[in-house]
């Protein structure tokens, strides 16, 4: 009968094969975190309509806030972010775009959509937007971003105006509404699922790394402190909407957010280390 394999109670004492394996694994966890930080620059940089990642986008996305109408810009929204953005690529050419940006600009109202010269903004949409946009297309976007029943009818205004700023002509300033509260909960859902799944693997791999003795407590509040730095930033995508005091929650989820990136790469730097560092003597 085999004797049992012992396991070590000290991450270097592995083989090292799976010192080798958990390496990989640590260095690709490294990786994906930095694709994840490019994706939040990516999707939020231009929520304001401004390049660069600032407190007023997160203001916009989170709490809403009025914003000064300027002449030649149509003001901030949902809709514009994205056609300046990702969408771009999906417009047949730029008079089309032309199209859509000038009927935001003028304030997205609902005759608007329909009116002038062909093709019409409504027009704009119905091509190359509906196709993924509509119930009936088949795409997971129509569940949370549908912009009409059917890819074959014009879009609906009352559907569409969740996504873009609704202003009169003569508006100096603007109501830019936060993100629809159904979004935030899918987003919510799915960062709740899938996040912890790699920052609990770390953290156990770090408990391993033995930086404190493992019956102290604070080894654990140590390993879960990625964790709870993760879920104070979650809640505050919520208390940012409160009336009145949500905009200090902002300051907060910039805070959580930074603590939680120096947390988690401290803990994936540590983990490194103690796989190859020499075993003292």
């Amino acid at each position: 009968m085999a004797a049992p394999v012992a396991i070590p109670n000290h991450i270097r004492g592995l083989p090292l094969a799976w010192r080798i394996l958990l390496t990989v694994v640590v260095t690709l966890l490294g990786f994906g975190y930095a694709s994840a930080l490019l994706n939040v620059l990516g999707q939020n940089e231009l929520v304001d309509g401004q390049p660069g990642l600032t407190i007023e986008d997160l203001r916009l996305k989170y709490a809403g806030a009025y914003v000064t109408r300027e002449a030649g810009k149509a003001p901030p929204s949902r809709m514009l972010e994205m056609i300046r953005g990702s969408m771009r690529q999906y417009f047949s050419d730029d008079s089309e775009f032309d199209i859509l940006y000038a009927w935001l600009q003028d304030g997205a109202s609902a005759a608007a959509l329909t009116a002038g010269e062909e093709p019409t903004p409504a027009d704009v949409l119905l091509v190359n937007c509906l196709g993924c946009h509509a119930d009936d297309a088949g795409h997971e976007i129509a569940d949370t971003a549908s912009f009409g029943p059917s890819q074959f009818e014009l879009p609906e205004h009352q559907r569409l105006a969740q996504f873009v700023t609704v202003a009169a002509p003569d508006a100096t300033e603007v109501w830019v509404a936060p993100r629809d509260w159904r979004g935030l909960a899918l987003t919510t859902h799915a960062h709740l699922l899938s996040v912890p799944v790699f920052v609990v693997l770390l953290a156990g791999l770090f408990l391993w790394s033995r930086p404190l003795p493992a019956d102290n407590a604070s080894t654990g509040w140590l390993a879960a402190l990625p964790l709870l730095l993760f879920l104070l930033d979650v809640a505050c995508w919520w208390l940012a909407r409160l009336p009145g005091v949500g905009v200090a929650f902002l300051y907060v989820l910039m805070a959580s957010g930074a603590l939680f990136a120096a947390a988690f790469l401290g803990q994936w730097a540590f983990v490194l280390w103690s796989l190859w560092r020499r075993p003292a003597m």
